[in-house]
């Protein structure tokens, strides 16, 4: 069986599933070892209405820990989907040199969720 893999630190490759997994291409090799990508973070949060909320940090390539960099913090808040470790999710818009912390709140009133976002009351 074979597919496509990625990740937040890497772009698709084809890859054999079974028997043995193992990548079959390494078209991007070169390209990601010179960005030095991070790996994501998953964590999660509990709000003080007691919501869990998974988040996933992804720091941006040539992360230096030593450094303060503005946080771009992307929230989604709808039933069908959720933020996932791929490269067109973050590994797109780390591209842009920011740190990015996607945040999953699933509700599904989604009109509700972004009244509490604004008005505050997640906390």
């Amino acid at each position: 069986m074979v597919s496509s893999y990625d990740n937040a630190s890497r772009p698709a490759e084809i890859v054999r599933i079974a028997p043995n997994a193992a990548a079959l291409t390494h078209f991007n090799d070169s390209a990601v070892a010179a960005l030095d990508m991070q790996t994501p973070e998953t964590f999660w949060t509990t709000t003080s209405r007691g919501k869990k909320i998974r988040s996933m940090l992804v720091k941006p390539a040539g992360f230096d820990a030593s450094k303060k960099y503005p946080l771009y913090v992307v929230m989604h808040g709808g039933p069908a989907g959720a933020w996932k470790d791929t490269w067109d999710t973050a590994g797109t818009i780390t591209c842009w040199r920011l740190p990015v912390c996607y945040c999953t709140h699933r509700l599904y009133r989604l009109h509700r969720i972004w009244r509490e976002i604004f008005a505050g009351y997640i906390g």
